[in-house]
């Protein structure tokens, strides 16, 4: 495998090659970052070709990405801001607490956040807060990690396919990944997904321990284990960019 970045007329894009593939395909990331995967030894004017007819989709995507971006503007960190949890959209409730350390704890409606009285005052209620960023982050990967170990000892032992290790990462695209070796890595930001999505995601995954493509036994050995999964790859389409930190 191979992977470059190349300039196309104002578009910089990430080629990536790789030995075995078949198809050439686009695809662009809920951040705008453009990538190609093609095989290994396509040649350059047939790149070219490619991208050139694939301009307008280009345009159209990108901007698509610009308008939601503005209906949805960066996570500001504020009281009242909303947070998906296990499908759930969650209030952020900042709150004065008697713990020595930052805790979050979930409930039906919101996420209380419960700041230490060291660190409190009265602008946590009114001001952007950013530097809770990184421990909610830290708090969001052990639920995911623990959620998910779980799950997926659950459908490994449905499926009687077992991986070799588990990993548990925010990524900016993948939603999960599996790798030759039978190793699993899970994206962390599934926790904002229902637990059908992440048990799809996990489906997913684990049917590639027998099927490394996505061809249709592949298909075929998800579908009898989740049914809907195109209902449920369609939820993460649309919802994706409500999952980001």
């Amino acid at each position: 495998m191979s992977a470059e970045y190349i300039e196309f007329n104002q578009f910089k894009i990430l080629v990536q090659r790789k030995k075995g593939l078949r198809r050439t395909r686009l695809k662009i990331s809920p951040s705008g970052q453009i990538e190609l995967h093609a095989p290994l030894n396509l040649k350059e004017v047939w790149v070219e070709d490619f991208l050139k007819s694939s301009e307008n989709w280009i345009h159209k995507t990108l901007d698509k990405i610009s308008e939601f971006k503005k209906r949805n503007p960066t996570k500001k960190y504020v009281q009242g801001e909303t947070q998906f949890y296990l499908g759930q959209l969650l209030a952020l409730d900042f709150r004065k607490s008697f713990n020595k350390k930052i805790k979050f704890l979930p409930s039906k409606d919101s996420l209380l956040i419960m700041i230490p009285e060291a660190q409190w005052d009265s602008s946590k209620l009114m001001t952007p807060q950013p530097w809770i960023k990184e421990p909610l982050k830290k708090f969001l990967k052990e639920e995911f990690s623990l959620l998910a170990s779980e799950r997926v000892e659950y459908w490994s032992n449905q499926m009687r396919l077992k991986p070799t290790s588990v990993g548990y990462r925010f990524q900016k695209t993948l939603w999960g990944s599996c790798n030759r070796q039978g190793a699993l890595n899970l994206n962390c930001k599934l926790i904002g997904a229902p637990m059908e999505v992440i048990d799809y995601v996990i489906i997913h995954e684990l049917a590639h321990l027998k099927h490394m493509d996505h061809s249709p036994s592949f298909w075929k050995l998800v579908e009898h284990y989740c049914a809907n999964h195109k209902a449920l790859r369609e939820w993460l389409r649309r919802n994706a960019p409500h999952l980001e930190l």
